[in-house]
């Protein structure tokens, strides 16, 4: 087994536990999730999808994968949780960003009766 399987399973628990946080972070308000912090958590995935489909073989040859393989699973039980609230929280702004357009259009037409009156 070589050496870079594992370093590349560690390397992907390193950025999806960084993009947990940046997750987190966003939540609290203290940054903005964007576009980019999305296609990070994407790109991870993409790379650790071959290596993921292949784990049990990989675990059956190479034991000293088992615990990266674990905490693999354990990131991503993390960023599920974490994009979960992130897209509760998403919901939730667009409903009230619904409202205020509602409430700022009835305020427009006020405008337009209250300038047809004078």
């Amino acid at each position: 087994m070589d050496n870079s399987i594992l370093s590349r399973i560690r390397r992907a628990n390193d950025r999806l536990r960084s993009s947990v946080q940046v997750v987190r972070d966003a939540l609290a308000g203290r940054r903005q999730f964007a576009v980019d912090d999305m296609q990070a958590i994407s790109v991870t995935l993409l790379e650790m999808a071959p290596l993921a489909a292949d784990a049990k073989r990989l675990r059956g040859i190479q034991p000293d994968v088992d615990g990266a393989f674990d905490a693999y699973a354990q990131s991503l039980r993390a960023t599920k949780t974490a994009l979960d609230q992130m897209q509760f929280m998403i919901l939730a702004q667009r409903a009230q960003i619904q409202s205020s357009l509602g409430h700022l259009k009835t305020v427009g037409r006020w405008a337009d009766t209250l300038r047809q009156t004078r």
